[in-house]
């Protein structure tokens, strides 16, 4: 447990980076800002000359805890935080407020920066607000974007066409089930042929008395003659 801040105390600049030292607080980083405050307005003699304008800062910070062992630290990285980084940069004379790996950045602008003058001269809950804006999840430290929420209702909009294509396929199946009748009529001439055949086999049949009607005649003639005998 705890509510973790830092202030990175600049000193060097080598480049596009800034080097220094960060002041760690395990229970203190709410406080950070006037904490920073207070000891600018108490070392105002000693801005510009950071070795002791850094002891300054720092001793505000531990002025009563000076003998625990814990609760505040030195180190020239970042360890745990919670907040935004208070950045004291001594070679340009300001103080500024930045996402969490964005505070060694010369061209970082930060959540708000000040002069030293203006920073003593701002309002407190200019400060805060500046101090304690709300976190990215991505970034500790940085703004949350909120572009993301307008994309949800497109991707939703953009499912319904694929679901009413559905009975497009449904109606292109139907034709389909229509041709079978056809099918079945194109059958039917096929059956009523068989009439047709039979009823040529019934003239064959016909032609049998056709055969008598010849030999009867034939017949007659061989009557006379055995008359003659």
């Amino acid at each position: 447990m705890g509510d973790r801040g830092n202030i990175f105390f600049v000193d060097t600049r080598q480049g596009e980076t800034f080097a220094g030292i960060y002041m760690y607080t395990h229970w203190s980083g709410p406080a950070l800002p006037g904490l920073v405050r207070e000891a600018l307005a108490r070392g105002r003699g000693r801005w510009g000359d950071p070795p002791y304008l850094a002891r300054v800062v720092f001793c505000e910070l531990v002025k009563d805890s000076v003998l625990e062992e814990v609760g505040y630290g030195l180190s020239t990285r970042l360890g745990d935080n919670e907040h935004n980084i208070v950045r004291i940069d001594d070679l340009g004379s300001r103080v500024s407020f930045h996402a969490p790996g964005r505070e060694w950045r010369t061209h970082d602008p930060g959540v708000g920066s000040w002069s030293y003058e203006e920073y003593l001269a701002a309002p407190a809950l200019e400060l805060e607000r500046a101090f304690f804006t709300q976190l990215d999840d991505g970034l500790p430290g940085e703004p949350k974007k909120q572009p993301k929420k307008p994309k949800k209702p497109k991707a939703a909009a953009a499912t319904k066409p694929k679901t009413a294509e559905k009975p497009k396929a449904a109606a292109a199946t139907k034709p389909k089930a229509a041709e079978k009748p056809k099918a079945a009529a194109a059958t039917k001439p096929k059956a009523a042929e068989k009439p047709k055949a039979v009823a040529a086999t019934k003239p064959k049949t016909a032609a049998k008395p056709k055969a008598s009607l010849k030999a009867s005649p034939k017949a007659k003639p061989k009557a006379p003659a055995r008359a003659r005998l």
